[in-house]
């Protein structure tokens, strides 16, 4: 800063540096706390992605699980598939199944094989779509 002194003069302060100074330590301060802000953001961004990872892959589970059960049941209680045989279960929430029954061998082997699918875009078909989480369970008896 420039002040003015008796004589008329022009003279410069100290303060010009001094307020130089504060104004770049603050732009520091505030540039350190914006960057943890946002490294902060981003892992919870992470984790929010994650966690519905991990929901859809659950419900994708008990999909594959509810088609396992109810093959076993029409099998052993209906005697649905004498020789094998396949069915989609669509299910409330938009999530499905796909089964597939085998019998071979003697004495029979019988093998229950379930895809669930979190979602898909025809419940009737149960199609694999994209960024949809698929999981399988195997039975054999």
């Amino acid at each position: 800063m420039f002040g003015i002194n008796h004589n008329n003069h022009i003279r410069q302060t100290s303060n010009g540096v001094k307020n130089g100074f504060l104004l770049l330590l603050a732009v520091l301060i505030i540039s350190i706390i914006l960057s943890l802000g946002l490294g902060v953001g981003n892992v919870v961004l992470n984790q929010i992605k994650l966690s519905g990872a991990g929901e859809d892959s659950q419900i994708a589970f008990y999909a594959a699980d509810a088609g396992a059960e109810s093959a076993l049941y029409r099998d052993l209680k209906q005697n649905e598939f004498p020789s094998g045989g396949s069915f989609i279960l669509s299910l409330a929430n938009g999530s499905c199944a796909e089964v597939s029954v085998t019998k071979a061998g003697s004495p029979v082997l019988t093998t229950i094989e379930s895809r669930g699918r979190n979602r898909t875009s025809d419940p009737n078909q149960c199609l694999k779509i994209e960024r949809a989480a698929e999981r399988g369970i195997s039975l054999s008896y």
